[in-house]
């Protein structure tokens, strides 16, 4: 494959190229392992879009165990790049968690006293 060689010689933007390629399946059979294994690569050389997309793979638990906190590190990473879809991401993890935590802290309200 042409991305091959400059993905292994650390040129991110092949080694994105090569996760989509694996994640679409498109001209190999679609293997979701080698996938994340491209995106991490690129995303460790600061790849935002990559950082993303390993954000949602892991928030989504897609073809890999759900894991929120993996998630939320690449979201984060992302978004300190200035990436505004894991910003908005973040922010929406971050309210739905505060929603459930209120809903496990509310009293019930007593029955009015006839």
């Amino acid at each position: 494959m042409q991305f091959t060689k400059a993905a292994d010689r650390g040129e991110s933007l092949a080694q994105d190229r090569l996760g989509r390629i694996y994640d679409g399946g498109i001209d190999v059979p679609r293997n979701s392992a080698e996938a994340i294994k491209w995106y991490t690569k690129a995303a460790e050389r600061g790849e935002l879009l990559d950082q993303y997309e390993l954000g949602e793979i892991y928030s989504q638990g897609v073809d890999v165990p759900k894991n929120i906190a993996e998630a939320r590190k690449w979201y984060q990473k992302a978004a300190d790049g200035g990436f505004a879809g894991a910003s908005y991401r973040l922010k929406t993890m971050n309210a739905n968690a505060q929603s459930a935590a209120g809903e496990g802290s509310r009293t019930p309200k007593s029955k009015p006293k006839r």
